[in-house]
């Protein structure tokens, strides 16, 4: 099951990513400086081309409600959303 969980107090709030109940912060982390590196060798041939993180769970579970949702400016999906 993937889903996006509220933690923190009311004043506090946070967001984070569960896979199976597993804390997946380190994906985010690893996306996101995989997104700096890629900005940084397309800005040298095609400056100004936007990069955009993503993160697609195959043969993943969603609540039955689910949608494709954005974690720190990450775009958590399956592939026929992609």
């Amino acid at each position: 099951m993937v889903e996006l969980r509220q933690v923190g107090s009311f004043f506090r709030s946070a967001q984070e990513l569960r896979v199976k109940g597993r804390l997946c912060e380190k994906l985010v982390d690893g996306v996101l400086n995989q997104q700096v590196d890629v900005q940084r060798v397309l800005a040298e041939s095609f400056p100004g081309i936007p990069v955009r993180p993503v993160l697609c769970f195959i043969d993943s579970e969603w609540p039955l409600f689910g949608k494709a949702f954005e974690h720190r400016d990450v775009v958590v999906t399956w592939p026929k959303k992609l």
